[in-house]
C-alpha cells in the first residue's frame, strides 16, 4: 500500500495497535463498522487537546451514529496518562 489518503468507497487497511493499557484495538478490513481514527501527534499541544475536546463534545452524536472514535498518537504511555 502506498501513502496517502484511500479513494472514497475503498476498504481501509487492518491496523492493530496497543491502547494506554497494552491490550490490542484493531481498526479497518472490510467488516469494519465506522471509524474515526483521529491522529493525536502533540500530548499538552493547544491544538491536539481543542481537537480532542471538540470530539468528546460531539461523542454523543457520532456514537448515537455509529460511529466508533479513537486517538492515535506516537507520545510515550506515560505522557499520554498524565494527559
Amino acid at each position: 500500500m502506498t501513502g496517502g489518503p484511500l479513494p472514497e468507497g475503498a476498504v481501509a487497511p487492518v491496523v492493530t495497535l496497543p491502547d494506554t493499557h497494552g491490550a490490542s484495538v484493531t481498526v479497518g478490513g472490510p467488516a469494519a463498522s465506522a471509524t474515526l481514527l483521529v491522529f493525536v501527534p502533540f500530548a499538552f499541544s493547544r491544538t491536539c487537546t481543542a481537537e480532542l475536546t471538540e470530539l468528546q463534545d460531539g461523542l454523543e452524536e457520532l456514537r448515537g451514529a455509529g460511529v466508533r472514535v479513537l486517538a492515535a498518537s506516537c507520545d510515550p504511555v506515560f505522557a499520554l496518562s498524565a494527559w
